[in-house]
């Protein structure tokens, strides 16, 4: 996972679903091994779109940006930028009430419940 906070809150609101934005990948370090990938946004050198349905991923995708959010925080604050290391805290935290309000958003989760006339209504029509 990157550690910048820009990269970090674009992949986060690709996570959490509030964002339709296309996910990208790089190779990884040496060190990491050859099938290390390493997410990225678009227009990072060497950048490979990555395809396919990634919902059985999204659970997994939310943790580790939160993981990684958490990380940059902790690192942010041994050098002493507690205001940067607070806003990454908060966007971790907000990560998964962002994934909830997203799905219930795409989901169709809504009320029944139609306003006629002002006055709220089973959506039975007088």
């Amino acid at each position: 996972m990157p550690g910048d906070e820009k990269t970090l809150a674009a992949i986060g609101a690709i996570a959490a679903g509030e964002s339709r934005a296309r996910l990208y990948v790089t190779p990884g370090a040496p060190d990491e091994g050859k099938r290390a990938l390493r997410l990225c946004v678009r227009g990072t050198p060497g950048a490979v779109r990555v395809t396919g349905p990634l919902g059985a991923y999204a659970d997994l995708l939310l943790r580790q940006t939160q993981n990684a959010m958490h990380r940059a925080a902790a690192q942010r604050q041994k050098a002493g930028d507690t205001v940067q290391a607070r806003t990454l805290k908060g966007m971790a935290g907000a990560l998964p009430a962002a994934k909830r309000a997203a799905d219930k958003t795409t989901t169709g989760s809504g009320s029944v419940r139609t306003v006629s006339g002002g006055l709220p209504t089973l959506g039975k029509r007088r």
